[in-house]
């Protein structure tokens, strides 16, 4: 009962917070330090007293073998590593961004934030890839999270829902904000478009695993067949103008295929840091942008996700009074990627005895491909297709005992 007593005053303190655009002086800078160790030590004893997790023992013993050992590649589960992670990354850096600090200086926080509890608050190896994950990732999302939560708030006539959902959007900056007015690069009120789709479709998957040592297929699956599919686009900020800070205009894309077998869903986040605008007449434009992004894919028969950055080009024309249609291609550098197609389930083939291991999954680098496209009838609907195609090379020293590099 005490945790509803304290989320109805946090809602209170939210909804009576003064709705002023007013910015102020960020904090000084050992402030989201502070805030960014007190999370971590509240994580911590929830890991440690209410779970109890082993890891969370922690002593100045482990702490001396997390330095002494280094980094790693760890085995974390999928979920783990790559969705709670960067969610985890998101509340040391809007701990900074709602202190007043800009999208870079914010991430370095995100990264200090999981360096300390890398190194300090679990008695496991410290891991490579949870340092990326949670403070690239957290920046990617935390952005999103603060950005939706200050539109939210400061829409010119904000209600209860709108106060609720910006402090449940993001609860550390909505915080912040009920105790004094925006600091820093403070967003405001951008325009948001948000869209649903539904439809059926067939779909088409194959699971394969290859075998080594005998040259053989340890696992070949074809998976195919009719599919229901649902997703929402969200598109923050103005297409064809010029974004003076990183993520004034970002993406975010949500699709979920549904059949007899199981589920498939993905979220796909793409933010401007720069871009580079060509108006032609006023309403036609190309849009030279460099993205970073942010991609999962999580379901029954595959885990994937991709951390990159990217320069792509985009093409708007405007065709008539009531039909609009755009163009986009773009190259990333994928940063660190992972997919899993059920790696366990060719092992349990080959070995009856295998019990499973926490990670089935590889960790690679490489790059992304996108092609979209959008044909708009105003006010009407609209036809779009969206292609990804990722080239992954996995990192031998990330390569499990079981698993295979290519």
């Amino acid at each position: 009962m005490r945790y509803f007593i304290i989320l109805f005053l946090c809602l209170l303190a939210v909804s009576n917070a003064q709705e002023s655009d007013t910015v102020r002086a960020p904090l000084p800078f050992y402030v989201p330090i502070i805030e960014g160790q007190v999370q971590n030590g509240l994580v911590w004893a929830w890991d440690r007293y209410v779970l109890q997790k082993n890891y969370a023992k922690i002593s100045p013993a482990t702490i001396k073998k997390n330095f002494r050992d280094g980094f790693t590649w760890d085995d974390n589960h999928w979920g783990i590593n790559f969705i709670g992670h960067p969610y985890q990354g998101s509340y040391y850096y809007n701990a900074a961004r709602s202190d007043g600090y800009g999208f870079y200086t914010s991430y370095i926080y995100s990264l200090f934030g999981s360096l300390t509890w890398e190194l300090f608050m679990e008695q496991e190896q410290p891991a490579t890839n949870d340092l990326f994950t949670t403070s690239y990732g957290g920046t990617v999302i935390g952005e999103v999270l603060y950005r939706m939560a200050a539109h939210l708030r400061s829409h010119p006539n904000p209600n209860w829902a709108r106060k609720i959902g910006a402090f449940l959007v993001s609860p550390d900056a909505s915080l912040h904000w009920a105790l004094a007015e925006p600091r820093g690069q403070y967003p405001g009120y951008v325009p948001v478009e948000f869209s649903v789709f539904t439809g059926f479709g067939y779909h088409i998957v194959n699971e394969y695993s290859y075998n080594k040592e005998t040259e053989s297929n340890a696992l070949e699956d074809v998976w195919s067949g009719r599919a229901r599919a649902w997703g929402a686009n969200l598109n923050y900020g103005v297409p064809g103008t010029k974004v003076k800070n990183p993520f004034e205009q970002f993406d975010v894309r949500y699709h979920q295929i549904l059949d007899e077998r199981g589920t498939l869903f993905g979220v796909d986040i793409a933010g401007t840091l720069k871009n580079w605008v060509f108006v032609s007449e006023g309403v036609n434009w190309v849009d030279f942008a460099l993205k970073a992004q942010y991609d999962i894919l999580y379901g029954d028969f595959a885990e994937m996700n991709a951390s990159a950055v990217g320069l792509g080009i985009k093409f708007h024309q405007n065709l008539s009074t009531n039909w609009n249609f755009e163009l986009e291609n773009r190259l990333s550098w994928l940063i660190l990627g992972t997919s899993e197609l059920y790696y366990e389930n060719a092992l349990k083939e080959q070995d009856s005895t295998f019990i499973g291991y926490d990670r089935a999954y590889q960790l690679g680098t490489g790059a992304k491909f996108n092609l979209d496209f959008d044909l708009e009838w105003k006010n009407r609907g609209r036809f779009f297709s969206e292609s990804s195609i990722y080239f992954l090379r996995t990192v031998p020293s990330s390569v499990p005992h079981y698993g295979v590099e290519g």
